[in-house]
């Protein structure tokens, strides 16, 4: 939860404001001289590069939000005209789709698979795992 003490709020007006300058393209030092409120260039530039990446993260998230809501609807669209027509390109296409969907949601990564040993401590291996039938019974 923001602080909204009168200092905190002047603050955060500051780095709005320093934020909109910077994405103007306008150089530290410029937006220093109009601002004033840090002492430094470097301190500027770590207010921000903070308050961008705190809020980037929530713009990926939407747009990836976004992204998957618009080719989830395209898909249901193609299942429509694939129930009339059975067309292969179609098909290719949902297929497509879905693969982006898959991607955008991260579902192609890898796993990691922890196996705990005898003496407690956790041994992570990647890989497949094969599991053999077991070898006929001499009678």
């Amino acid at each position: 939860m923001p602080k909204t003490s009168h200092k905190d709020i002047n603050f955060q007006a500051k780095l709005a404001d320093a934020v909109a300058l910077r994405l103007a393209k306008i150089p530290y030092d410029e937006i220093l001289r109009v601002l004033g409120h840090w002492n430094s260039i470097q301190a500027c530039q770590k207010a921000v590069a903070g308050y961008l990446k705190r809020n980037q993260t929530k713009v990926v998230e939407d747009s990836r939000s976004e992204s998957i809501a618009i080719l989830e609807d395209n898909i249901s669209e193609l299942r429509a005209k694939f129930k009339k027509s059975k067309s292969t390109l179609i098909a290719r296409e949902i297929r497509n789709q879905l693969r982006e969907i898959n991607l955008l949601q991260g579902n192609y990564a890898p796993t990691k698979l922890a196996h705990e040993g005898k003496d407690g401590n956790a041994e992570i291996k990647i890989g497949t795992r094969i599991i053999l039938p077991p070898p006929p019974e001499n009678e």
